[in-house]
């Protein structure tokens, strides 16, 4: 899709523009839903609540520094990576093109963490399955991967509890 040694037509580059900006609308929704979803694992550090303080006031760009900061503190807390995620996601829908482009990777990679650390985090892997379905290819999406998740998270909410 993109032939950066080659240059394209502005209408070319307008498809391109809107593609990018309904993905991350559809990004933004679902990240909006899982919110208020979101497990909270363990204690929570100071740092997690005010990222998840600053998440609920919609300063975003505040929540994914405490959240930055929880993940130092924490590195192997899938709920936080998932939340930084979240926070990124959401920085990449208020922003222009070029920072959209490189948050929504980095939310891509924090939600990618979140399910590594913890195959068995719902929310998380509801996030990574819809970035992978409404993300456009050159920023990670990637339907069939998606569709392979789906049938994992089906297995997790069918398995009895422990």
């Amino acid at each position: 899709m993109w032939n950066c040694w080659k240059p394209i037509s502005s209408k070319a580059r307008g498809q391109q523009a809107a593609t990018l900006t309904a993905g991350m609308v559809l990004l933004s929704a679902t990240l909006v839903q899982g919110a208020a979803a979101a497990a909270k694992t363990g204690e929570e550090t100071e740092p997690a609540a005010a990222g998840r303080a600053a998440y609920e006031r919609e300063d975003y760009e505040a929540a994914a520094r405490h959240f930055e900061a929880a993940v130092q503190a924490r590195p192997r807390d899938s709920s936080l990576h998932h939340w930084l995620g979240k926070s990124y996601g959401r920085i990449a829908d208020d922003s222009g093109w070029f920072k959209a482009m490189s948050y929504a990777k980095k939310t891509l990679a924090a939600f990618r963490r979140a399910v590594e650390l913890d195959s068995a985090n719902p929310e998380a892997l509801r996030d990574l399955i819809s970035y992978l379905e409404q993300a456009p290819g050159f920023l990670g999406g990637d339907k069939k991967e998606a569709t392979a998740l789906k049938a994992r998270l089906a297995a997790l909410e069918t398995a009895p509890a422990p």
